[in-house]
């Protein structure tokens, strides 16, 4: 697994397989939703392929949203990095609900040089 930034809290890695329930659990929230995309939680289906599209991206282009853990528990607690859905490409985070309000987004985007 390889590490592409880290900060006193914070651990940016590429996504391992076992990754799969925590982003699960992030993008199936309502509440963590409700204002990207169409506001509706992933479904399961959906997860299955958009994460293998991002392990495909971790591995052939070497640049993705990476998972971001938190370094004192371990627990994935979100993500951040480069996308490019739309036809450019942008940097943006999203992190579950525990982990809001604790400047972890901004944290996660300095560290990449953003």
């Amino acid at each position: 697994m390889k590490i592409h930034a880290q900060t006193e809290r914070l651990l940016i890695r590429d996504w391992t397989r076992d990754d799969f329930d925590a982003y699960f659990a992030i993008v199936s929230d309502p509440e963590v939703m409700k204002h990207i995309g169409n506001g509706l939680p992933r479904t399961r289906e959906y997860v299955d392929g958009f994460f293998e599209s991002v392990l495909s991206h971790q591995e052939t282009r070497g640049w993705t949203r990476f998972a971001v853990e938190h370094r004192q528990s371990g627990k994935v607690m979100g993500f951040c990095g480069l996308d490019d859905q739309t036809g450019r490409i942008d940097f943006g985070w999203r992190f579950g609900r525990e982990f809001w309000g604790a400047g972890y987004g901004f944290e996660a985007e300095w560290s990449n040089g953003v």
